[in-house]
């Protein structure tokens, strides 16, 4: 009966816990209906109900996008309902509730609810405060200016739903947040000032724009923001911001401007009306896709043309999905028999037509297109999920461990009542005095045996101790302050800090086990730099971080060589003379330099990267080669820069800012490939279909004054996972072509090296890169993917696991059901790592939720893209990077920082020291609690078990908020397990809060024990004490609160010093906080005592005369606080001393070593000795290794190896997740380039070391067998004397 009673609590409470209060507030929104957009004609009859409206499964939700939790009405039920998730505030609740009965008042019953409430308040104004910041970046995002159409007889009879109501909108009056002034634009983001090509010039400082240049633009008083004049009738376009764009609207992007919406693509300002896109928001990738226009709509290039009412038609389009590269859409037009007018036409409509929010207009002057879908129905956001109530692992470890308070607490009330009940009943008949008159209705044994169980509840309210939740948020705001103000992990450059966004997410940094990291931006920072170059066996090295200052040299000197040569042109020359003959307008006070209307490419400034590629001895070889001083490295050396050149998808366009041309490529490393040959005067000027422009040094002028070369693109053979390259075939204008057929067999003969053969010298064939996975995966020095080997072609000879690389179509069907589920997830836990490619945002979300929820672990998602959203939402903690692709990941995430590198601190020092500080400090806190409660509880056994409080009652009634409040709070601010270099040095030290070793239900019931033996000895000691003669010199019988008194003090004591004793470092501030609470104390009783009854009457008036006298109160406590103290001193010293763990090593070495390096130290190097610290087992490891080296290769497949053992160590454990110290240049990569790893040793000697492993099991998966100390080295070292 016990069992299944126990297993039933025990199923009710996990249903609570999982509650989710989400639930509640946002409805799971169905994904919008399959929709009929209809554009210049009107809406059809059954559209609408009988009282005239738009039937609902007609109504298109609208384009505001909310990624806050609250609104003004939601924001205090909600909330509430959130904090009274923690159990404790529903216990208070109802204390509060049940002192409000004059029966049960002990104090003013406002007075009493008064904590709870400050609780709540401070609790609310926080969350509050981060859900403002919340609304702030929605409205700045929902609040982007676009062009929508306007004017004429045009009108969007779509009906759309009504916008939402948000902080802002409910309590900032409409005039108020309207302050911009009249005619004035904001700026969706750096836009061309001009679209001269397309013949659409931008009209500045207005709200509408026009495609005529020569029609008038009226600038009356009537302009206003995002608003137009009643006088402009005719079509125009007008600005709008993006939560008002509605489904059927006609729309013009810009280049560099985002899509509002998913809109399907009318025309675009190219000749093939074309668009090209970045994407990277969406699917991670930086190359630019192309997409194109409808071919039946792209007569609409003006608003006119839109905005005729001739030119109707309509959009059917399946329901909004999660799938962004699939699209089931029909375009149907009039029938253009003159005979079947009724009947439409019907065109199909693929993705390839559209344009996705979040994507970026690149390359293309403007872009008209009709509004599909909006809002929630977009792709992206439907890949998003609605922001989360995340809850700290921390608290929802403290929930049990309050609701076994509680228990407790039940159980001291009934076990009062009953005794009490029993007594009443036993001395009632016998006339005891204290029983007077209990013989009343509401006043008798049976009754008061439920009046004492209440007042019980009353008298050790403390056990759940209130004040714990406003120590709590008080120590994560200092927290995260400290990470704010932590110039480690502050980026210069751009002047960001690392903000905390979530503060009650602090201590989960400290325990997180899986990552999972965005590749593109995030991992790789989307940055390429080209360092050297080998050219016919000659190797050029250059500074790609060479200033523009560290350059005057060079240019001095190549431009005199180059004017005695006037057949060759260096980079010097190409960027003076080029910006003399096209230098942009100098700025003014009121305008940007921007590039002419008229400005030309092949004249245009060459591109200047931020990191030149400059080499003295390559600028050298081309100045000899134009003297044909050697022809075969003159040959060598333009074949290669020329093949940079042209072996490529890059397009040109123009910077907005400088008026230089600038590159726009795919990807980062093609687009440092072609600036360093620019940067060595191989400029590549452009592309007119499928002409290529190229300037070298060695051109020769074609009478235009300009030295281009012109070549035909005949073919782009794309990259495959079976080349593993992409290639170019060309053909240079104006000479023969007769001998081009030759690079056909180049496919065929890849190592023929075309570039040497004089035939060909005008045609080349490169392969520039290989993917971007593949080069993280090398970067790593963990994986190929290639398909001969799974861990490189050396598996066997060096270490390392498998990693599972996995594309998007394949999590497809591996995240179809449960049992595919299953096996994916088995599988990617036998891996080292896991890498997914071109997977959907969704698909991001659900890895996380599939490892998250699958093997209950802590999670940390990282990104920095609109398409990284779901999975930082996803994730127990969501990080970040406000890098190139935009503010979304960090809006959404709960931490954001400036750079990747900056996760390493984050985790291994601020997680690590603020998961240790507070599950430290919860502890103490309930350990302190318990003290004084137990002393309440043995006063039980003297008062009949009344509920009586020993103390008098304000020294409890302060206890929590000023007698030993200071201690716990300074663990959690103050406190450090170890330095934070050592964290640094020594990534595996992070493992203890990965494993939860700082706090848990072991060591919750560990302090519980030591308070209450700690009370024990406070109450029994000063009470015999006290009562076994009198304390009184006068022979009178002591009174209640003098010897409580001297147990208040004990108490005090004893517990701020436990919890000094508890604290790894003491700073002034710790002495401070240990000292105050006992200052104060002393302080209040004797003013306490000394107020007479003529001011206010108090029970303790008087009380200076016997307590201060007494020889009782100066010896009971250094005697109970010695006694009380000395189990818990003990065992830390024995700990210490005998079996000291890894951190009370490394803080040994640090107060008897501060400069020893403990980055190489901690490790074993069978080419040093061993360190003075480490213990006698080098021969051990010796003979191991000779033996393993006699072994042959272990197989390429070993299911024994599959993330068992560490790498570095070569210690076999069950532990998995990211390792910052196998970062590039850490000393887990250190290591594992020398082969060290005890891995295959391990394996083949698994029989030989069985008695070996079993002695060493006690210390597996420590440092202590290198960085450990002698039994002994606290004893006394023996003198030379002694000798």
């Amino acid at each position: 009966m016990a069992p299944a009673f126990f297993g039933a609590l025990a199923n009710t409470y996990d249903r609570l816990a999982a509650f989710n209060i989400e639930n509640l507030f946002v409805r799971k929104r169905e994904p919008g209906p399959r929709r009929t957009v209809f554009v210049n004609e009107n809406l059809p009859a059954g559209y609408h109900d009988a009282k005239g409206r738009v039937k609902p499964e007609h109504v298109y939700c609208t384009n505001q996008v909310l990624t806050s939790k609250y609104t003004i009405i939601t924001f205090i039920p909600r909330n509430l309902l959130e904090q009274f998730r923690r159990v404790a505030n529903i216990f208070f609740l109802a204390i509060a509730i049940l002192q409000f009965f004059n029966k049960f008042s002990t104090i003013s019953p406002g007075l009493v609810i008064l904590p709870l409430l400050i609780v709540l308040g401070i609790t609310a104004l926080k969350d509050g405060y981060e859900d403002v910041k919340r609304h702030q970046s929605d409205r700045r995002v929902n609040h982007t200016p676009v062009r929508t159409l306007a004017g004429g007889s045009w009108a969007n009879l779509n009906a759309m739903a009504r916008k939402s109501r948000t902080f802002v909108r409910g309590i900032i009056p409409t005039r108020l947040r309207n302050k911009a002034k009249k005619g004035e634009l904001v700026s969706a983001g750096p836009t061309p000032a001009s679209d001269a090509g397309a013949g659409q010039p931008e009209v500045e400082h207005t709200d509408v724009e026009y495609d005529d240049a020569h029609e008038e633009i009226d600038m009356g008083p009537g302009l206003h923001l995002f608003g137009h004049h009643s006088d402009h009738s005719r079509p125009h376009w007008r600005k709008a911001i993006w939560e008002d764009v509605r489904v059927g609207d006609f729309v013009k992007i810009k280049d560099h401007e985002q899509l509002p919406a998913d809109i399907l693509i009318c025309a675009t300002s190219e000749d093939e009306n074309v668009a090209f896109v970045e994407t990277k928001n969406l699917d991670g990738e930086t190359n630019l896709k192309s997409r194109h226009a409808c071919a039946q709509l792209t007569h609409l290039r003006t608003a006119a043309d839109c905005a005729n009412v001739r030119h109707r038609f309509r959009v059917e389009a399946d329901r909004p999905n999660v799938n962004m590269y699939k699209l089931s859409a029909t375009l149907r037009l009039d029938s253009k028999d003159a005979a079947e007018k009724e009947r439409k036409e019907a065109h199909p409509i693929d993705m390839q037509m559209m344009l996705l929010r979040g994507t970026v207009l690149r390359n293309t002057a403007w872009v008209i297109g009709i509004v599909i879908y909006t809002g929630q129905d977009t792709r992206i956001v439907m890949n998003s999920g609605g922001t989360p109530s995340k809850w700290s692992k921390v608290e929802r470890q403290m929930n049990p461990q309050v609701f076994i308070n509680l228990i407790i607490l039940a159980i001291m009330a009934v076990v009062c009542a009953i005794v009490d009940s029993v007594l009443e009943h036993y001395y009632y008949p016998r006339d005891a005095y204290w029983l007077y008159n209990d013989n009343q209705s509401d006043d008798n044994p049976s009754i008061n045996g439920l009046v004492t169980w209440a007042f019980a509840l009353v008298t050790f309210q403390n056990i759940v101790p209130i004040s714990l939740y406003i120590s709590i948020e008080v120590v994560r705001t200092c927290q995260a302050a400290f990470i704010y103000f932590d110039t480690n992990i502050y980026h210069k450059k751009t002047g960001q800090p690392t903000l905390a966004r979530s503060w009650n997410l602090s201590d989960d940094l400290g325990q997180i086990e899986y990552i999972f990291s965005d590749k593109t931006g995030t991992l790789t920072q989307n940055s390429m730099i080209f360092r050297q170059c080998s050219i016919a066996g000659k190797v050029y090295s250059g500074d790609p971080d060479v200033e523009d200052e560290a350059t005057p040299k060079i240019r001095e000197k190549t431009s005199t060589i180059s004017s005695q040569s006037q057949d060759v042109v260096l980079p010097s020359d190409l960027s003076s003379s080029s910006s003399t003959a096209a230098s942009p307008s100098p700025p003014t006070a009121t305008h940007k330099p921007l590039p002419t209307a008229t400005a030309d490419p092949l004249t245009m400034p060459p591109p200047r990267g931020s990191n030149r590629f400059v080499s003295a001895s390559l600028n050298n070889d081309l100045r000899a080669a134009a003297h044909a001083a050697d022809p075969v490295r003159a040959r060598a050396l333009n074949g290669f820069f020329s093949v940079l050149a042209l072996c490529h998808t890059v397009l040109t366009g123009t910077d907005p800012e400088t008026g230089a041309m600038e590159y726009k490529a795919q990807s980062p490393d093609e687009a440092a490939l072609v600036q360093a040959a620019a940067d060595v005067g191989y400029v590549f000027r452009g592309r007119e279909v499928d002409v290529l422009s190229l300037q070298t040094p060695f051109s020769e002028d074609d009478g235009e004054g300009t030295r281009i070369e012109r070549y035909r693109l005949l073919n782009i053979l794309e990259f495959t996972s079976a080349r593993k390259r992409m290639s170019v075939v060309v053909r240079k204008l104006d000479e023969d072509d007769g001998r081009q057929m030759a690079h056909a067999a180049e496919e065929f003969f890849p190592e023929a090296n075309l570039l040497s053969e004089e035939a060909v010298n005008h045609s080349y064939y490169a392969p520039p890169r290989p993917s971007t996975s593949s080069r993280t995966d090398y970067a790593l020095r963990r994986i190929n993917t290639g398909l001969s080997s799974i861990v490189g072609s050396n598996n066997g000879e060096r270490p390392g696991g498998f990693v599972l690389v996995i594309d998007g179509s394949a999590l497809e069907h591996a995240l179809a059901d449960h049992e595919h589920k299953s096996l994916l997830l088995k599988l990617a836990t036998q891996c080292e790592g896991v890498v997914c490619c071109r997977v959907s945002p969704l698909q991001k979300a659900l890895i996380v939720r599939l490892v998250k929820e699958g093997l209950g672990v802590m999670t940390l998602a990282i990104g920095d893209g609109a398409n990284d959203v779901s999975m930082i939402q996803s994730a127990d903690v969501g990080v970040g990077i406000s890098g190139e692709e935009g503010l979304q990941a960090v809006n959404s995430s709960d931490y954001a920082i400036a750079q990747f590198r900056f996760l390493k601190r984050l985790l291994l020092v601020h997680g690590h020291w603020s998961y240790a500080r507070n599950g430290n400090m919860i502890l103490n806190f309930f350990y302190k609690n318990i003290v004084c409660i137990g002393v309440l509880w043995w006063f039980q056994i003297y008062c009949g078990w009344s509920s009586n409080y020993v103390f008098e009652y304000t020294f409890l009634l302060f206890w929590n908020s000023f007698w030993t409040i200071a201690p716990v709070i300074a663990i959690g601010i103050f406190d450090r397990i170890v330095d934070a270099h050592v964290l640094m040095d020594l990534p595996e030290l992070y493992r203890y809060g990965r494993e939860g070793r700082w706090f848990g239900l072991k060591w919750f019931t560990v302090y519980m024990f030591d308070a209450l033996y700690q009370s024990a000895i406070i109450f029994f000691l000063i009470l015999y004490a006290y009562f076994s003669p009198s304390s009184r010199t006068d022979g009178w019988q002591v009174t209640l609160n003098e010897f409580s008194t001297t147990m208040v003090f004990s108490a005090v004591i004893a517990a701020n010093l436990f919890n000094g004793l508890n604290t790894n470092v003491w700073t002034g501030w710790v002495f401070f906080a240990v000292s105050i609470g006992i200052v104060l104390v002393l302080l209040y009783t004797a003013i306490y005592a000394a107020i007479s009854p003529g001011w206010f009457v108090t029970p303790m008036y008087g009380y200076n005369h016997f307590l201060w006298p007494s020889a009782y109160f100066w010896l009971c406590m250094p005697l109970t606080i010695c006694l009380a103290l000395a189990p818990r001193y003990f065992a830390k010293a024995w700990k210490f001393g005998f079996a000291p763990d890894d951190i009370d090593i490394v803080r040994y070495i640090g107060k008897t070593d501060p400069k020893r390096d403990l980055a190489k130290d901690a490790y074993i190097s069978a080419s040093s000795p061993a360190r003075p610290f480490a213990r006698h087992s080098s021969s051990r490891r010796t003979s191991r290794t000779s033996f393993a080296s006699e072994r042959p290769p272990r197989p390429s497949f070993d299911p024994r190896n599959g993330s068992r053992t560490d790498m570095s160590t070569g210690m076999r454990s069950v532990h998995r997740g990211f390792d910052f110290s196998t970062e590039e240049g850490g000393v887990a990569m250190q290591r594992i380039q020398t082969n060290l790893s005890e891995r295959r040793e391990s394996n083949w000697n698994l029989d030989d070391t069985t008695q070996q492993n079993t002695n060493r099991n006690r210390r597996r998966g420590t440092l202590r067998h290198v960085l450990s100390v002698r039994r002994g080295f606290l004893r006394k070292k023996p003198s030379a004397s002694d000798g």
